[in-house]
């Protein structure tokens, strides 16, 4: 009988260590998700970053080459190009493309923003997961206790 009775309570002591490990892996392993998910929306916001420079000089050079044409054509018809309209409708062209160039990088702020912001979501979910992983613990020792307490007087 004796054996049986170290068989119980080697049971009843897995039973209460296993309530006591698995709160704490499952707090580290969501810990572990969103500090990665954390990581793909910083790298995210560093591409958008990166996608939006490229766009603002890609329409900065093609606004240049308008602002060219512009002027060529406007030598072309023998207009005065550095007084009157000419130079007006040019003022007027250039602050249209760098409005538009604006527009790119502010949208481009604001994109990046909300992907670092979701990183930051992501990372104070990941400290609440450890926490809630370190509360069942606790909370497991204690269930622990009441398991090998209710099995030692069996």
């Amino acid at each position: 009988m004796m054996g049986l009775e170290a068989l119980l309570i080697a049971s009843v002591a897995a039973s209460a260590g296993g309530q006591v490990y698995g709160g704490i892996q499952q707090g580290k392993s969501e810990q572990e998700l969103a500090e990665y998910n954390a990581s793909l929306e910083r790298q995210r916001a560093r591409e958008i970053e990166s996608a939006t420079r490229f766009k603002q000089l890609r329409q900065a050079e093609a606004g240049a080459r308008e602002l060219s044409a512009m002027q060529a054509g406007a030598g072309a018809s023998g207009a005065v190009t550095t007084r009157d309209a000419p130079v007006i409708a040019q003022a007027k062209q250039e602050a249209e493309l760098e409005l538009e160039n604006i527009g790119i990088g502010r949208e481009g702020l604001i994109k990046a923003g909300q992907a670092r912001s979701r990183a930051a979501m992501y990372k104070a979910q990941g400290k609440l997961a450890k926490r809630r992983g370190i509360n069942e613990m606790i909370g497991g020792f204690g269930s622990a206790g009441g398991t090998l307490l209710s099995g030692f007087k069996k």
